[in-house]
């Protein structure tokens, strides 16, 4: 029999997905490159970086630690991205 932890890439999407419709949700993209762009870091940094901010964070080894460690890198990879590019934009020139 399964446990659920044998399903970690499953709770890992879940995770990236909620965090990246919240990154969607809080702020409207303005348009569909930014649109695109803020879904690809979002679902990048969510699956790549979700179990080490899990991790870091010291959150439980269970489902909701997994989805909650993927969930939070989205977010927090979609806020440094708008960082990023405001300084990238006003110091660009």
């Amino acid at each position: 029999m399964y446990s659920l932890l044998d399903y970690e890439i499953v709770h890992r999407i879940i995770g990236t997905v909620a965090g990246t419709i919240v990154s969607l949700a809080y702020v409207m993209p303005k348009t569909s490159k930014d649109f695109w762009r803020r879904v690809v870091v979002s679902a990048l940094s969510g699956m790549v970086l979700g179990g080490i901010l899990r991790e870091r964070l010291s959150l439980p080894q269970t489902y909701e630690g997994l989805m909650c460690g993927a969930f939070l890198a989205a977010v927090v990879a979609w806020a440094g991205m708008a960082v990023a590019m405001k300084f990238m934009k006003k110091w660009g020139d």
